[in-house]
């Protein structure tokens, strides 16, 4: 035999005995001896690929199998490349010859990416409750945020304007805050990552990209269904199906799209070929679709998606109920999400609460596997509950999420801690909104333990979570008028975030403007006006950075906290300061006005009653009369469309109106605009004599002064 053969030889009897080395669990031992098979077999190819590719082929697949096993990741998406890289090269025959071992190495290196990925998806994860951030919440009004969009509706009014913080649940698919293996969860996507599990050193979001970009996947992804249409349909629908989950994390969502609707028309040949074996495939890429429209905040269209995909679980569920019935459990409560997300809460309920029963009736099969499950669902169905303004309902409902909460922490600590964080922190908001205060502070504070206990653990992941349960503590020691022990807490919160600006302004900065924002809302109600008016101050300046940066998203919080400065230089008697910041504002709002005439007239009257206000406390009577004069038209507009809930401002503004005009000279005209007043109040008090007949008697005792006065003037 001449050398190459012994050298082939040697190469076999290497990959051989590798092979046995991972029969038996010597996994470490396996991959020294099928490194150096490659290292040969490679040499091989150089010589004669025609021969020794398949050999090559061969040891390479099981190398990157057996990285993977030893956890060396980096090394098997290194090597992964690196045979797909070369297998690319060649021509359509080779590449068909060897595509199993490509679809293989292709799943291990997309396996090994959402493996880089998992720590960061946990990040994303836990910054989307506020964790997410999926919370900034106002007014009981929850928005999915991460901290960089933390920019609630600022409203003008001083005693509605704190912002509010609220965990939402916290993955992209609005499903799983808990660790699980049961069910189908594979299916729509990487399954939720134990992070705790994973070395932080593991991969950077840096290298996840420079290994394998979303363009290349997807490039790849192209290039199977031109290059293998010869191929089994099957193979080629799956690898399509793989791909799509890097393209997505990498950003490439609209090509993550194109990908998975191809992925559902070859499903959908596939089962106009074998309805019976390729059904289930069918329901999971219309799902993975709708993942992904989800992703891309497209959850209407998702929810056509989910309706398709669930039908088609409910046909499964009729042939195979133990298989399938925890697939449909699951896409439930993923039309669920979606119907929250689109605003259709009462159509949400209905599909969450049939999820529920449906894992309530698995849980009895098995609970090990599906309690995590019903935790989920409990918890999402608490949220929309929370959102519709059904406090108690979801009470109820997240009480009995935190009830399974604590179980899964007294069975796994470790993997399921975060989960009774997160229906804590909602358990607390749902008795803030239902007035409960008491027992919101102490839920909220045992949220707040736990969320130091994970900071201990991994700061930069949980750190931006317990910004938003301080806060939340903070609003409920608000409402219930302990605003020193308030200013305490916002303190305490304005500390994290200029931690969490120091890691990244561009992204925590908004979050920094709303603590500051909350501790001089705070200040004001506990008549710390001085203190107030500093903090203010800073968040103006905030403000404008932001601005600069995003003038359409931000300028709304630049005018509602010059408001708010106004409203505190007033109470300190700094009444020109007061009309200087006063009129920035009106000038701002009149800019939104012209943006949305509808949303924003009503807080241009309001900026305006203040600069009115305070022109008046300034002695420039004139100049006030000018300004309620334009609040008074805007609130006629306002009538037109609500009488009911305009027509007592129409009373205050005549009524102040008269006031000034007397105090300018304008004696008939104080009587003309205060009989006005006098004759709107009759009208409220009629109706609700508790509450308006005492504003009655002042309008009167007014008009008869300006009687005396205007009698006096003649004379």
């Amino acid at each position: 035999m001449d050398r190459q053969a012994h050298v082939a030889d040697l190469g076999s009897c290497l990959h051989e005995l590798a092979v046995e080395q991972v029969k038996l669990e010597r996994h470490g031992e396996a991959v020294k001896t099928v490194e150096e098979a490659v290292r040969i077999r490679k040499e091989l190819v150089a010589k004669d690929a025609k021969t020794y590719l398949p050999c090559w082929v061969e040891s390479l697949h099981i190398l990157v199998t057996e990285l993977n096993n030893t956890g060396k990741h980096e090394d098997a998406v290194r090597i992964a490349e690196e045979g797909i890289q070369l297998l690319q090269k060649g021509g359509d025959r080779e590449r068909k010859n060897h595509f199993p071992f490509l679809l293989a190495s292709l799943r291990s290196l997309i396996g090994e990416l959402r493996n880089a990925s998992a720590l960061q998806d946990q990040r994303e994860e836990d910054q989307a409750i506020g964790l997410p951030p999926e919370m900034v919440q106002e007014d009981g009004k929850l928005a999915p945020l991460d901290p960089s969009q933390s920019t609630a509706d600022l409203r003008v009014n001083p005693g509605d304007a704190q912002r509010e913080h609220e965990v939402q649940v916290p993955n992209g698919e609005g499903d799983e805050i808990y660790r699980q293996g049961g069910d189908d969860s594979k299916a729509h996507g990487p399954e939720l990552p134990k992070s705790q599990q994973i070395s932080t050193e593991l991969f950077s979001t840096e290298k996840k990209t420079e290994a394998f970009s979303g363009e290349g996947v997807v490039k790849m992804g192209t290039e199977f269904t031109k290059v293998y249409q010869e191929h089994d349909l099957c193979e080629v629908t799956q690898s399509l199906h793989n791909l799509v989950f890097t393209s997505s994390e990498n950003g490439e969502l609209d090509e993550s799209l194109k990908l998975r609707k191809e992925v559902v028309e070859m499903h959908l040949k596939l089962v106009e070929s074998d309805r019976q074996t390729y059904l289930p495939g069918l329901g999971m890429s219309l799902d993975n679709l709708g993942y992904n429209l989800g992703e891309a905040k497209r959850h209407s269209d998702a929810v056509v998606i989910y309706e398709e995909a669930i039908k088609i679980r409910r046909e499964l569920v009729e042939r195979d109920p133990q298989t399938h019935l925890p697939g449909l459990g699951l896409m439930l409560n993923h039309l669920g999400y979606n119907l929250g997300e689109a605003k259709r809460r009462s159509d949400a309920i209905v599909i969450l609460e049939e999820a529920i029963k449906i894992r309530r009736e698995l849980v009895e099969i098995n609970r090990e596997i599906h309690l995590p499950d019903l935790g989920n669902s409990l918890h999402r169905l608490g949220y929309d509950l929370q959102k519709a303004g059904r406090f108690s309902d979801a009470v109820t409902i997240t009480e009995e999420a935190v009830t399974i909460s604590r179980k899964l922490v007294e069975r796994d600590r470790q993997t399921y801690l975060s989960g009774l964080y997160h229906s804590l922190h909602n358990l607390g908001i749902g008795l803030r909104g239902a007035k409960r205060h008491s027992e919101a502070t102490g839920i909220l504070e045992e949220a707040i333990k736990i969320s130091r206990e994970l900071v201990e653990r991994y700061r930069q992941t949980y750190l931006p979570g317990l910004a938003i349960s301080v806060s939340n503590l903070g609003y409920t020691l608000g409402e219930a008028k302990r605003h020193n022990d308030a200013v305490v807490i916002f303190e305490e919160v304005i500390k994290i975030n200029r931690e969490l600006v120091e890691r990244d302004r561009q992204t925590y900065l908004p979050g920094l403007r709303d603590s500051l924002y909350n501790l001089g809302y705070t200040l004001g109600e506990a008549k710390r006006h001085n203190d107030a008016v500093v903090i203010y101050e800073e968040v103006i300046k905030i403000n404008r950075e932001l601005v600069e940066r995003d003038r359409q998203t931000y300028l709304l919080g630049l005018g509602d906290s010059l408001y708010s400065l106004g409203c505190n230089l007033e109470n300190v008697a700094r009444f020109d300061d007061a009309v200087a910041i006063a009129k920035e504002a009106v000038a701002i709002l009149r800019e939104l006005v012209e943006r949305d005439h509808q949303t924003y007239l009503p807080i241009l009257g309001n900026s305006l009653h203040n600069l009115g206000r305070n022109l008046e406390k300034a002695g420039r009577f004139d100049d006030a009369v000018v300004m309620y004069e334009e609040v008074i038209k805007i609130c006629r507009e306002l009538i037109e469309r609500d009488r009911e809930t305009y027509l007592p401002n129409l009373g205050n503004l005549l009524h102040r109106l008269g006031y000034d005009l007397a105090k300018a000279g304008r004696f008939g005209d104080a009587v003309a605009i205060t009989k006005e007043a006098v004759t709107v109040r009759r009208e409220l008090a009629q109706k609700d004599p508790a509450k308006h007949l005492s504003q009655l008697t002042l309008s009167l005792d007014n008009l008869a002064v300006h009687l005396r006065l205007q009698s006096g003037s003649t004379q």
